[in-house]
């Protein structure tokens, strides 16, 4: 009798415990704290020990995978070892859906962008000094630049370009307001009609002025003004911060 009722707790209910809990593993069913005894120091301990590690790595992936459809794409997830499968799976999918969304995110900005600049352009009343004042404005504004400078192919001579708008600009930079076409950066931007991005920039070349002074940018970005392969100028911006293109 006492064998039979040792048996019975010590052995056999708890491996009908720790069949229950299997099903319901196998069936999706993950619970924070599962009934079971880990002190035991024999097989059905660790076997105890086993499902309970797999019902919090579970229950980890449930929620990192919920972290993921919620779009934080920056959620943070540790393997369980080299091997751990569907945690590589889990870890990839963020990465393909975070690249994803970054595209339609520069997709969106990109199409807002034009919609706002056809806006601007569509300004029929403006003088040309001001539309370009508006739109030397609306980029560094948009493009989070300090700010920026418009040079045009210059119709008097088009040896040169002139500065035609620009937005906290120092025009000090520019005395005569002129470049040549084959000087410096704005020129090589427009020979070569291809954008340039300066992320070291050096200290004599450009400074962005404050109510606090004077510093050099973190990054200068300069972009071809062309329409329909026809290069007519030079925009060049201005960031404390950083330019993705």
């Amino acid at each position: 009798m006492f064998f039979t009722s040792f048996t019975k707790n010590n052995i056999t209910n708890p491996i009908k415990d720790l069949k229950d809990i299997i099903n319901k593993l196998s069936l999706g069913e993950v619970q924070s704290e599962i009934s079971l005894d880990l002190n035991r120091k024999d097989e059905i301990g660790e076997i105890s020990e086993a499902l309970n590690k797999l019902s919090h790595d579970m229950l980890a992936k449930s929620e990192f995978a919920k972290q993921i459809g919620e779009g934080e794409y920056n959620a943070k997830f540790d393997l369980l070892s080299e091997n751990d499968l569907m945690g590589k799976a889990l870890i990839q999918m963020q990465n393909s859906l975070k690249e994803n969304a970054e595209k339609e995110n520069k997709r969106n900005w990109s199409n807002v962008g034009y919609t706002k600049m056809g806006e601007i352009l569509r300004k029929t009343e403006l003088k040309q000094e001001d539309l370009l004042q508006e739109i030397a404005k609306f980029v560094s504004q948009y493009t989070k630049s300090s700010q920026s400078a418009i040079f045009l192919i210059d119709e008097d001579d088009e040896s040169h370009l002139k500065l035609m708008a620009c937005y906290a600009f120092n025009r000090k930079k520019y005395i005569e307001n002129k470049i040549e076409i084959n000087e410096g950066l704005v020129g090589q931007c427009f020979l070569e009609k291809d954008k340039i991005l300066l992320k070291c920039v050096p200290t004599d070349y450009l400074k962005i002025t404050s109510g606090l002074g004077e510093a050099s940018p973190s990054a200068v970005l300069l972009m071809p003004i062309m329409v329909n392969g026809v290069i007519f100028g030079v925009i060049e911006m201005a960031t404390f911060e950083n330019y993705e293109t």
